[in-house]
C-alpha cells in the first residue's frame, strides 16, 4: 500500500536534511516522500534544498513559488501526492526506522481511516526531556475527546487520503494548524486508533518555523470558532469548552486585548460559572490587566516627573 510523507520545509537546512535521513532509512519501501518547499524560488535556501533532493528515488521536490506558510504548505503537497495514505514529518524532527511499517500496519490490522501515535521529545543540544503524558502522549480516540483534551502533533498523524480530502483540511492559521486539522478529520470519521508506541522523536528547535507565530490571537480565534461550530453540529455541550477558551484568552492576551473586549470576555466567563473561586480569578486577572496596559503611563509620567 502506497504511503506519502508529506514534508514541507523552510529555513533549516541542517535539520531538514536530518528529517529527510530518517525518512530515507524507513524499512517501509511502498512510499512517497513529498518534499515541499516553502523557501521561495531562487533563494540560496531554495537551492540547497534542491540538491538535496536531486536523483533521489523515492523523493517527490516541490517548490513552491512564494513562502505558503506550514498548512498551506502541506496542504498543497497532499494535492500532489499519489500515496493512498498520507503522514507528515516537521523538517526539524526525525522518524524511527519503523514508523512508517508500524503505524500503516495498525491500520491495516485495525481497519481505520486515521491513526495517531506517541513521541519523545528531546532538546536544542539533544538531550531527552521527561515530560508529562500530556506533551508526548496522543489524545485522539474521538472527537469529543479531541475537542476537550486533544494532542496530535503532525508526525503523530497518518490517515487516508479520501478522509483528508473530504475534510476541510488544513487551513491558513499562524497557529494550531495540525489541532485544526484533526478537528476536521475527525468531523468527516472518528473511525480513528491510537498507537501506544513513540515513533518519532521532536526536537525543540529555536528559530524561524515554517509558519510565524506574529498573530497568535488569530490563531486562538480560527481554532475557537471551529470548535463551537463542532460542538454545535454533533450536539456537544459548549460551555465547560468554552470556560476553558476564555480563562485560555484573559491569561495569555492581556496586552493585546482592548479594555472593551477583555471586559466582555471576563463578564461571559462569570456568567458561565457563577462560583466565588470565578469571581476571584477573574477580579486577579481584570488586575493584572490593568497593571500591564497602564504600566507606559505611569513609565511616561515617572519620566515626566524626572524632567
Amino acid at each position: 500500500m502506497n504511503v506519502s510523507i508529506i514534508l514541507p520545509t523552510y529555513n533549516r537546512v541542517r535539520e531538514f536534511q536530518r528529517a529527510l535521513n530518517s525518512l530515507l532509512a524507513q524499512t517501509y519501501d511502498n512510499l512517497e516522500i513529498v518534499v515541499v518547499d516553502d523557501n521561495g524560488l531562487g533563494t540560496d535556501t531554495q537551492i540547497l534544498i534542491a540538491s538535496m533532493c536531486d536523483n533521489l528515488p523515492r523523493v517527490r521536490y516541490l517548490p513552491v513559488v512564494e513562502n505558503l506558510g506550514g498548512s498551506l504548505a502541506r496542504d498543497y503537497g497532499i494535492q500532489h501526492c499519489t500515496g493512498r495514505y498520507i503522514t507528515f514529518l516537521d523538517d526539524d524532527d526525525v522518524y524511527r526506522p519503523d514508523k512508517v511499517s508500524q503505524q500503516l500496519s495498525y491500520m491495516v490490522n485495525h481497519n481505520l481511516d486515521i491513526c495517531v501515535c506517541d513521541m519523545d521529545m528531546v532538546n536544542e543540544a539533544g538531550a531527552e526531556h521527561y515530560f508529562q503524558d500530556w506533551h508526548t502522549k496522543a489524545v485522539a480516540s474521538s472527537l469529543h475527546e479531541f475537542l476537550f483534551h486533544g494532542v496530535a502533533f503532525t508526525p503523530m498523524i497518518m490517515m487516508k487520503k479520501s478522509v483528508y480530502l473530504a475534510s476541510d483540511g488544513f487551513v491558513k492559521t499562524p497557529l494550531f494548524q495540525d489541532h485544526i486539522m484533526m478537528l476536521n478529520a475527525l468531523h468527516v470519521s472518528q473511525n480513528i486508533g491510537v498507537l501506544r508506541k513513540p515513533l518519532f522523536t521532536h526536537h525543540q528547535t529555536p528559530g524561524t518555523r515554517i509558519s510565524g507565530t506574529a498573530n497568535k490571537l488569530e490563531g486562538y480565534r480560527i481554532r475557537y470558532a471551529l470548535e463551537k461550530k463542532l460542538c454545535i453540529m454533533h450536539g456537544f455541550d459548549f460551555k465547560p469548552l468554552r470556560e476553558n477558551q476564555l480563562r485560555t484568552l484573559l491569561a495569555l492576551f492581556k496586552d493585546r486585548l482592548g479594555l472593551c473586549h477583555y471586559s466582555q470576555l471576563c463578564i461571559e466567563l462569570l456568567w458561565l460559572k457563577k462560583n466565588g473561586q470565578t469571581i476571584r480569578w477573574v477580579a486577579k486577572s481584570l488586575i493584572d490587566y490593568l497593571r500591564i496596559r497602564t504600566r507606559p503611563l505611569r513609565s511616561w509620567i515617572r519620566q515626566a516627573i524626572g524632567a
